[in-house]
């Protein structure tokens, strides 16, 4: 004679009003805390009406029914019902993605209502998408994702495009301190500071006009 539920346990997305089922002539308690009834004890109420769960703060709830019927002394084995109620997850700013140059961070960010963010890549609009964050110069493709649980859906951005652009030296801003070389249409390896510059990730101009090779096979 154990209670039943009027609604099935679950996930929903509004309030509900549960009802406690039973044989005539039993008395129910219950709890919302998860806790066994035990009557007479705080947290523990007889049932008397339909239980009320709602949506707290816009946040997602978890509410734990315990329940027992009670006649004559003897009492049924504890009902357990686990109920969720959530709101829609959704974005909830702008999802901004910024163009940067080689050696920058990637700028890409959005807000979720629920959830933790993460960001995939790819280089082809239509590829397969990965959490590795490209570094290399080119035009890469980005969206947002926050994964679904028990508690919300599955949700995803569009789909946006930013480049990693090749770092520019102008060499005419430069003081080569009395050394100097004649650009002969060869590849350079370009020294500045004790740094040395990979032309593949360059572009490097002088009296506005661009030095650029490619040493990669």
């Amino acid at each position: 004679f154990a209670p039943t539920p009027s609604i099935n346990e679950g996930i929903y997305k509004e309030s509900l009003e549960v009802e406690l089922i039973s044989k005539d002539n039993t008395k129910i308690y219950y709890t919302i805390d998860g806790t066994i009834p035990v009557v007479g004890k705080k947290n523990t109420y007889e049932y008397n009406g339909s239980i009320n769960l709602q949506l707290m703060d816009s946040n997602v709830k978890m509410y734990v029914i315990n329940a027992i019927a009670v006649e004559n002394e003897i009492k049924s084995d504890v009902v357990t019902l686990y109920y969720y109620i959530s709101d829609t997850n959704d974005f909830t700013t702008e999802f901004i993605v910024s163009d940067i140059t080689y050696g920058e961070d990637i700028i890409a960010n959005v807000d979720s209502k629920f959830g933790d963010v993460i960001y995939l890549y790819s280089d082809t609009i239509d590829g397969k998408f990965s959490s590795k964050v490209p570094s290399e110069p080119g035009v890469y493709y980005v969206k947002a994702k926050v994964e679904g649980t028990i508690y919300y859906e599955q949700i995803e951005t569009e789909v946006k495009q930013f480049e990693i652009k090749k770092i520019e030296i102008n060499l005419s801003d430069l003081n080569w301190n009395e050394n100097s070389f004649v650009y002969d249409g060869t590849c350079k390896v370009v020294i500045l500071e004790g740094i040395t510059i990979d032309p593949n990730i360059i572009k490097i101009t002088y009296n506005n006009i661009v030095i650029h090779c490619n040493t990669k096979e």
